[in-house]
């Protein structure tokens, strides 16, 4: 069992497939109705564990077939957000 103690705040970041001419890719990406890379912020105990369950998040926000488009390229530390500025 884990314990809240050891858990720590990550963002992952995770971005759509790019990939010229895939599609399916193309049409899950506009029905999700966003072409731009996601943050996910998650408790964890380490950053692997923080990529599991920011996939586990991606398929909650948009059902297994998109999330499986959506890959991590980044694991921060703490919880980021983009800049809006």
């Amino acid at each position: 069992m884990i314990s809240n103690e050891s858990l720590k705040p990550f963002t992952v970041v995770r971005d759509w497939d790019s990939e010229w001419g895939d599609t399916a890719c193309d049409e899950l990406r506009h029905t999700a109705g966003t072409d731009e890379p996601q943050l996910f912020h998650v408790w964890a105990e380490t950053g692997s564990n923080a990529s599991d369950a920011a996939e586990e998040q991606a398929v909650e926000r948009f059902g297994e077939d998109a999330a499986n488009y959506l890959h991590a390229v980044a694991v921060l530390k703490g919880h980021a957000y983009f800049a809006g500025d």
